[in-house]
């Protein structure tokens, strides 16, 4: 995957997160949202890091991890 490029796949986070990200986007209470990233390679990391204005305030997320997501609103 690029750096530039988001990546969506929730086969690449770390279970059991990847397992709660699952039954959080099933539950009905939740609403009608979206993943717009999941895990991320370190590169991309530091690429988001160096984007001007700012995407991303740290070089040590636990995007890098598998250990978090960033969701939207339909």
């Amino acid at each position: 995957m690029k750096v530039n490029q988001t990546d969506r796949d929730l086969n690449k986070l770390a279970s059991p997160f990847k397992e709660k990200v699952k039954d959080f986007l099933k539950d009905e209470r939740v609403g009608d949202i979206f993943v717009t990233e999941g895990y991320r390679s370190q590169e991309r990391q530091e690429y988001l890091y160096n984007q001007t204005p700012k995407v991303t305030w740290t070089l040590t997320s636990m995007h890098t991890k598998g250990l978090a997501i960033d969701i939207a609103f339909y």
